[in-house]
């Protein structure tokens, strides 16, 4: 897989960090988004984090 994304991104060092990147994004989903709690509210926080990012995209 290394190899692979190496010779999309030329670069061993920038293809092994994206493939980091996207295992522990799947480790934190797995982990933490699979709960009752999270399944019932996280659409609330997706809004609020938008209406956040907006702002701050707007402001700066």
């Amino acid at each position: 897989m290394e190899a692979l994304m190496s010779e999309f991104f030329n670069d061993t060092t920038t293809a092994f960090y994206i493939i980091l990147i996207v295992w522990l994004a799947d480790q934190y989903d797995a982990i933490c988004c699979h709960t009752a709690l999270t399944r019932r509210h996280w659409l609330r926080y997706v809004i609020h984090f938008s209406k956040f990012d907006s702002v701050r995209f707007f402001l700066f």
